[in-house]
Order: structure tokens, then sequence, then C-alpha cells
């Protein structure tokens, strides 16, 4: 990622930060589940477990509910926890799956 992409990504505005949370927040509770970032990552092509999961909100979970709230969200999002090449450069939070 460039440096200008994650400048750009990381001042977005909280009403633009709010659909990005919507979009992982599929049953519109007001915070994402281990489940529903399992469906999200899944959606973009990424298999991880649960416990690999609990791994990574584990630093973006500050409350230690298993949940992601907006506030959470919001905080670590601008702080580049879902740096997607980070994410993906993260081997131990991937399995190998064999295709079947």
């Amino acid at each position: 990622m460039t440096d200008e992409y994650k400048d750009t990504e990381q001042n977005m505005s909280k009403a633009d930060l709010k659909e990005v949370f919507k979009t992982i927040d599929e049953d519109n509770n007001g915070i994402i589940s281990i489940e529903e970032f399992i469906e999200f990552f899944k959606m973009h092509g990424k298999r991880i477990s649960m416990e690999q999961t609990q791994r990574f909100i584990l630093p973006i979970d500050t409350d230690q509910d298993g949940q992601v709230s907006f506030t959470e969200f919001v905080k670590n999002y601008r702080a580049g926890a879902f740096d997607t090449e980070e994410i993906e450069n993260c081997e131990p939070c991937y399995e190998n799956f064999s295709e079947n």
C-alpha cells in the first residue's frame, strides 16, 4: 500500500468509516463479531480460522468483550490495524486450506 493511499485511508471521514463498518457488520447490530470478520475475510479471498481471528481482533477489542464496536473500529482503522498488506503478510493469521 502506498503512503499516499494509506494517508487517504486513515483520514477517511467518520461517515465513510461507518459505511465500511456496516459492510462488515452483516446483522447491523452495531458490533462486529468474530464470525462477521471471518466472513468478511472469506469474501475477500482470505480464509482464517476462529482462533486466528480472535488473535487478530485481540488488540482491537479494547474492552475485551470478544467483539469490535464502532468506536474500537474507528480508532484502530485510523491507526492502520486493518492494513490489508500487513494482514496478508501475517502468516500465523492464515491457514492453508486444501482445495477439495
